[in-house]
């Protein structure tokens, strides 16, 4: 609570940010899991990026992906470097990866 109250205005675009990131990174493992039957457990977020290359047949899922491991790291540790900017960013990025994802899933 006072880490949030010490971000005050940012504390939301950072969440959202946070948020994001995560959700689309499951659902990259999702979209694996259903076309390969694996996901990445590698710590190199590069090999989720290749993963998701071939369990979706193209660079728009792995390009999305790779934007969101990108701030990954700042999401999670660095709020402050998180604009409102990528925060939106990120967010249209999440979303297209769980689009992809219903999709697949149907």
């Amino acid at each position: 609570m006072h880490f949030a109250a010490e971000l005050g205005e940012d504390a939301a675009t950072f969440v959202a940010a946070s948020n994001a990131v995560i959700a689309g990174i499951a659902a990259a493992d999702a979209i694996c899991g259903k076309a390969l039957g694996v996901r990445s457990s590698s710590t190199n977020h590069s090999d989720a990026v290749a993963l998701i290359r071939r369990a979706h047949g193209g660079e728009a899922a792995a390009n999305h992906l790779k934007a969101l491991v990108a701030l990954k790291n700042n999401a999670a540790y660095e709020p402050r470097m998180v604009t409102s900017a990528k925060s939106a960013e990120a967010i249209q990025h999440a979303g297209r990866l769980v689009v992809a994802m219903e999709t697949m899933l149907r």
